[in-house]
């Protein structure tokens, strides 16, 4: 079972791979999206590695593993359905949905 800041990092570290569309990402990448220090996101990058959702590659990056992978894809998916689902059967604008 995952905490909401482990599901984060999957999102982010997914999305992230999309956006400069590379399978590596820095943690310094991750640091500076969430506004983290270095030490912080290393110490859950270990975690997520002992969980077996990445890989680590020193001085490279991190890698999802495909359990990682589509867990991130499979909360992504679920988030944008409650988006939808908020904006045309509730009519709550699309703006304000997220929050």
């Amino acid at each position: 079972m995952l905490n909401r800041a482990e599901e984060d990092y999957l999102k982010v570290i997914y999305e992230l791979t999309i956006e400069r569309e590379r399978t590596l990402i820095k943690s310094v990448e991750i640091a500076e999206h969430f506004g983290f220090t270095d030490q912080s996101v290393n110490e859950m990058i270990k975690k997520l590695v002992h969980k077996k959702l990445l890989h680590f590659f020193p001085y490279k990056g991190v890698e999802l593993t495909d359990v990682g992978k589509n867990l991130a894809m499979r909360m992504i998916r679920a988030h944008r359905l409650w988006e939808v689902f908020l904006t045309w059967k509730l009519n709550i604008p699309w703006e304000s949905v997220h929050s």
